[in-house]
């Protein structure tokens, strides 16, 4: 498990994103910890959300809307072998459940068919959400 974003709620509470599976590539996760460390019980499965998309998924950016829904953005249906990864986001309800009216029942994944790698997200003052990274990277 990899935690790659940190977000300090107005509450106190700690959120933590990004990835956990077999070799760290997996799914996309998250926890939430009260102001005293413990896990959240009220939050997702005992304190942890896990999100499976398509293929191996590694989040690398925590988003907190100002009410209160979560978004996590980063690479889907990684593939190294056929060359290809998506942009992958995410967005949770408060508690942790994946907020239904968000893209296809609360997972938006950008298909190009080539290799997109997600580097940072930005909440814009009306809402939308910026995705940054590279495109069409490749390695021999």
């Amino acid at each position: 498990d990899v935690a790659l974003s940190v977000k300090v709620l107005p509450n106190g509470k700690i959120l933590a994103g990004g990835y956990s599976g077999v070799n760290a590539i997996g799914s996309f996760s998250m926890i939430q910890l009260n102001s005293d460390g413990t896990l959240d019980k009220f939050f997702g499965d005992g304190g942890k959300v896990t999100t499976d998309l398509e293929g191996s998924n590694l989040a690398y950016s925590l988003l907190v809307q100002p009410d209160g829904l979560i978004i996590l953005a980063g690479n889907a249906n990684y593939s190294f072998f056929n060359d290809r990864c998506d942009i992958g986001v995410v967005r949770y309800n408060p508690d942790g459940s994946l907020d239904k009216t968000f893209g296809d029942a609360g997972i938006s994944i950008a298909t190009s068919g080539g290799w997109n790698n997600v580097a940072c997200a930005a909440l814009q003052a009306d809402g939308k959400i910026l995705v940054g990274g590279y495109s069409n990277y490749h390695t021999i």
